[in-house]
């Protein structure tokens, strides 16, 4: 506007630093989002030979109230720091090739610390530059309600810039935030860090998923682009206070329910004219329930550059029902350039591209909504099979007769469920194939049983004399039923009746107490006798 000069008020300030994120530990992650872009151009410009020989070394010392994040990135030179430190959005990064793109996640450390100090170098310097931010200044400043200096103003009034002697080999970034405010404990916290970045960083998979179950099924997909798809992924190595690398939590079972990992499968969403838009993968299991939140893998999460957008909970909303992601492991990775994160990472920024990556989700987790339905309804028969079994193996049952007829009806019930429109899919076979594994392996327990039971001897005869002595005993087959004195009074169906009622108390009966609970089923029968 002619003969007006804007302004960016000092509350910017107060917006970058102190209100950014809702959540304390995201520092971390908008930290190695950063390094993992200073990798990249590090391999880009030859200084790297690969994206894995990128290290992030984050150093936690609660005692000190320090925390400091450095990589081995391309650094920065001593004649743009200035420029690329201290400018506010102002970043050159695209969004595309770059996890960054906005140029304002630098300075959101400063709202937990005193001090907050940016310190580089690049390949081929003899010096280090370091940038330090009086953050308790900035807050008298943003605070002084008569203090009308512009945002710009107080990033200048606030900084210092230094350089130190450094080795012309060393090429790094390191972020370093002082005085830490103890009011954050989990910042402090080196294993709650780690258990974060298990879960938001781009890190790889632990060797055992890796190698058991995504590569395998990865080679077993119906798509070799999965494979191509894949290579593309990038990783870095982090490290918490000297860790071992770390790793995603993945691992061959599901932690929250037990159930162990049959194999993955693969999906993919194209855009209407064919352009990959994302690509993902998600466990498959005999899902025998939902996984508790307890279980920190919990849910299908989205990624960009391989670092997670949002909570676990983000893609809650694009199922049938939101507790459908809870019965999931599994991850989408969004590839297309114009998918790209908002300003606070919670999710993408709206594009059409992002309109049609959330419709055809949509349409992929409404089948996975069907596929833990048939599930539920293959693992019910299955519990009539194994309740069956466990009343024969047990003892509680005696009439073998009625417990194949129960297992039987409970196998025409898991058929139905097999032969169900929503079970036609090669994935949904192969988990009705789970729960049928799990039925034959409760009816094997039958044959254990009578294998292992002791043969029946043959009944001695014996000849009464002709002329039996007066006082001599007449031998009387010993009583093992308890229920035989009720013959006499009631119908075997009423028996059968009142055995069942007496064995679902034995069910239900602590071990503990089973010895009186004996005693009381034989006076219920004796008094049922006399009735």
């Amino acid at each position: 506007m002619e003969n007006y000069n804007s302004k960016t008020g000092k509350h910017l300030i107060q917006i970058l630093m102190f209100s950014m994120y809702n959540d304390q530990r995201i520092i971390y992650r908008e930290y190695i989002q950063n390094a993992y872009d200073a990798i990249n151009r590090a391999v880009k410009e030859g200084i790297l030979s690969q994206m894995k020989d990128g290290i992030v070394d984050v150093r936690i010392d609660s005692d000190a109230q320090r925390i400091i994040i450095r990589d081995n990135g391309i650094g920065i030179k001593s004649n743009e720091v200035a420029e690329k430190l201290l400018n506010i959005a102002d970043s050159r990064k695209d969004g595309v090739t770059s996890a960054g793109q906005y140029g304002i996640g630098r300075l959101a450390g400063a709202g937990y610390c005193r001090w907050l100090k940016f310190k580089t170098s690049a390949l081929g310097e003899d010096k280090a530059s370091i940038i330090s931010f009086d953050v308790d200044f900035a807050n008298q400043i943003i605070n002084d309600v008569e203090d009308e200096s512009s945002a710009t103003e107080v990033i200048d009034i606030i900084t210092k810039l230094e350089s130190v002697p450094e080795k012309e080999s060393e090429h790094y970034f390191e972020v370093t935030l002082e005085g830490v405010n103890r009011e954050y404990r989990d910042l402090l916290n080196p294993d709650a860090i780690t258990e974060y970045l298990r879960e938001v960083a781009p890190i790889d998979y632990s060797m055992n998923f890796k190698n058991v179950l995504f590569s395998p099924s990865l080679k077993q997909a119906a798509n070799s682009i999965y494979t191509n798809l894949y290579a593309e992924i990038c990783n870095v190595s982090v490290c918490v206070n000297g860790s071992t690398e770390l790793r995603k939590r993945y691992n061959l079972r599901i932690d929250g329910t037990g159930d162990e990992i049959d194999c993955l499968d693969f999906f993919q969403v194209n855009s209407d004219n064919g352009d990959v838009l994302a690509w993902g993968w998600y466990a498959v299991t005999p899902f025998t329930k939902q996984i508790p939140v307890s279980d920190t893998n919990r849910g299908i999460r989205l990624r960009k550059h391989n670092i997670q957008l949002g909570t676990s909970d983000l893609l809650n909303k694009y199922f049938g029902e939101a507790r459908g992601n809870n019965y999931f492991y599994g991850e989408v990775f969004a590839v297309h350039p114009n998918l790209r994160p908002n300003s606070d990472r919670s999710g993408l920024a709206p594009t059409p591209e992002t309109e049609i990556l959330f419709d055809k989700l949509r349409l992929i987790f409404k089948n996975l909504g069907k596929l833990y339905q048939v599930a539920n309804n293959a693992k019910n028969a299955v519990k009539k099979v194994a309740l069956a079994v466990d009343k024969l193996t047990s003892g509680i049952e005696t009439d073998e007769q009625h417990i194949q007829a129960e297992i039987k009806s409970a196998e025409a019930e898991l058929s139905k469920v097999e032969n169900s429109t929503n079970a036609q899919s090669q994935v949904a076979k192969r988990v009705i194939e789970l729960h049928k594994t799990k039925a034959q392996e409760k009816k094997n327990e039958v044959s254990v049983k009578k294998a292992n039971a002791p043969k029946e001897q043959p009944k001695q005869v014996v000849t009464p004399p002709t002329e039996q002595p007066v006082n001599t005993a007449v031998l009387t087959p010993q009583q093992t039923d308890i229920y035989e004195p009720l013959k006499e009074k009631f119908t075997e169906k009423e028996i059968l009746l009142i055995r069942r009622a007496l064995t679902y108390m034995t069910l239900a009966c602590p071990s503990a107490s089973k010895p009186l609970l004996e005693q009381l089923k034989l006076h219920a029968i004796n008094q049922l006798k006399l009735s």
